[in-house]
């Protein structure tokens, strides 16, 4: 069986049938031994949560495995296998796995159960969790980024929407660096943050005494982008009177200056972004038809943060990263923030970014998205030793980051400060991201 789902006229297949495999990089996860052999999941685009609690997508009768086990999910390269706190733990023959990725073909033993990751020869499929500056392993991003793939030989016009917050600056940008025009310059003008009275002068240029406060010639956003890609940001917002102006450059593609009485030939690709619904906007009469049907020859709906909850850890885990955290604190942070199961974040992206700078700054969730903490679904006790040995680790993780700043990395200081074996130091160092300590 097969569902279609269209984004700005093109058209993505995902197949979501059974058996040995599920359409492109699609994976059938099966119990092969134990009480419950014989049980089996589809693994597409998003996560499985393997348990013997009720909630769990893969449910298993198994009284040796915790509530909330494992987590497998497809990623580039491979099966990713997190251990999600269990009492017994996840093991690949006698090896003990935290946070790995795996082969399709790869057997877990969970508590007195076994559970196979597809077939050896099955392929993962082309999932990919970027493109550009975008980060996602969602089924809306992995639609958005087969979209974006599309359009990097095309010269088409294109409208994204979506939310303030959402990466739609970020998709403009990904497109022009895909495109044969990357080489050339990325001009964005921001149509809401431009004053209505400098507007023109700002988009199209102008003339030297062409008005008051014009002492020399300027040249506009338009004229400035020829050679590159122009993006129209928030182009909602822009002045009535401007809109038949802009048609008629991108129709023609030339511009004429404030006071100037020449046209000028311009070279460019035209990406527009809106958080409006211009197709509401152009019934009640305050945008143009013609201007809309002019931008939007290919619609990117860019899709909110809370319509892809589960990219919210690895998102808030690869920004973290990105602002040179180590590995160990990005991935404790990111499930800090996760955990705000009851949180909408209407800024998206953006306000995930600010509520993480908090967080590495004053080390608490910022306020007004604490009390999303408290309206999450009751949750059972974690385990004596998983809860003990989470403790442990965060108090070694801020003993460390002290000690590596006190001492310099200098492992010799180092032990003296901590009291501690030569060995230990280094162990502990390593752990939490800081390499080889210096001698």
């Amino acid at each position: 069986m097969t569902t279609h789902s269209d984004i700005g006229g093109f058209t993505s297949t995902d197949a979501l049938s059974t058996g040995r495999r599920a359409g492109s990089g699609g994976i059938e996860v099966i119990v092969v031994a134990g009480p419950s052999a014989g049980q089996s999941w589809v693994l597409e685009r998003t996560s499985l949560r393997i348990g013997s609690r009720e909630g769990c997508e893969l449910v298993l009768d198994d009284r040796s495995v915790s509530g909330a086990h494992a987590e497998v999910a497809i990623v580039p390269g491979g099966i990713r296998v997190r251990d999600l706190g269990s009492k017994n733990g996840v093991f690949v023959g006698q090896a003990r796995i935290n946070d790995a990725v795996l082969a399709p073909g790869t057997i877990l033993r969970v508590g007195r159960s076994e559970i196979a990751l597809g077939s050896p020869d099955l392929p993962v499929g082309a999932l990919r969790d970027s493109y550009g500056d975008l980060y996602g392993v969602s089924e809306p991003m992995q639609r958005v980024f087969a979209l974006l793939e599309r359009l990097e030989k095309s010269e088409a016009t294109v409208l994204v929407l979506g939310e303030t917050g959402s990466g739609k600056e970020l998709a403009a940008r990904a497109i022009h660096q895909a495109s044969r025009r990357a080489s050339g310059p990325f001009v964005v003008f921001d149509c809401a943050s431009v004053a209505r009275d400098i507007a023109e002068s700002e988009l199209f240029g102008h003339l030297r005494g062409s008005f008051t406060g014009a002492v020399a010639d300027r040249v506009g956003a338009i004229e400035r982008a020829s050679g590159g890609t122009l993006m129209l940001d928030e182009i909602g917002d822009l002045a009535p009177d401007l809109q038949p102006k802009l048609l008629r450059a991108l129709e023609s593609r030339e511009v004429k200056p404030v006071g100037g009485s020449d046209f000028r030939k311009v070279d460019i690709r035209v990406l527009a972004a809106t958080h409006r619904d211009l197709a509401t906007e152009v019934a009640k009469g305050t945008f143009r038809q013609d201007l809309y049907f002019r931008l939007a020859v290919v619609q990117l709906k860019m899709p909110a943060l809370r319509e892809r909850r589960e990219d919210i850890r690895p998102t808030a885990e690869h920004m973290l990263l990105e602002a040179g955290r180590s590995p160990a604190e990005a991935r404790h942070l990111a499930e800090r923030v996760a955990a705000l199961r009851a949180y909408a974040w209407p800024g998206n992206c953006r306000e995930l970014k600010n509520a993480l700078d908090h967080l590495v700054a004053l080390g608490e969730i910022p306020p007004h998205l604490a009390g999303s903490a408290a309206e999450r679904p009751a949750r059972p006790v974690t385990p004596y030793h998983a809860a003990r040995a989470g403790a442990v680790e965060e108090f070694e993780r801020v003993y460390v980051e002290a000690l590596v700043k006190e001492s310099g990395g200098v492992i010799a200081q180092a032990c003296r400060i901590a009291g501690i074996d030569r060995n230990v130091v280094r162990r502990l160092f390593r752990k939490y991201g800081h390499g080889a300590p210096g001698r």
